[in-house]
């Protein structure tokens, strides 16, 4: 009964990790600081004299893809990366028939 109590307590606390998000306003405040970077290129850009459209690119993928993959990971459930709980939940109705089938008499 000890096994499927631990992986109970594991399978729910993933879940809650999953629940969990970041606060509001620090997503604002990344998203602004995003905006403000990125004016910070375009405007570097367009006051050098001599210009790197390659260099201003890859800042520009930079800023974008880690603002991207940050709030992707901050939902597990949508968008590219996802959380699926199939295997945990298979694991411990296995562990939970396994554990029935030895108790019984």
């Amino acid at each position: 009964m000890q096994g499927v109590e631990t992986i109970d307590n594991e399978l729910s606390a993933r879940n809650a990790v999953a629940r969990r998000h970041l606060p509001a306003e620090f997503t604002l405040v990344m998203i602004g600081c995003s905006c403000v970077a990125m004016f910070s290129i375009g405007f570097g850009v367009g006051v050098a004299e001599r210009r790197s459209v390659g260099t201003a690119l890859a800042l520009a993928g930079l800023v974008s893809m880690t603002l991207f993959k940050t709030l992707d990971f901050d939902r597990p459930q949508g968008g590219f990366i996802r959380l699926d709980p199939t295997p945990s939940k298979d694991v411990a109705e296995r562990l939970a028939r396994e554990t029935a089938a030895q108790n019984s008499p």
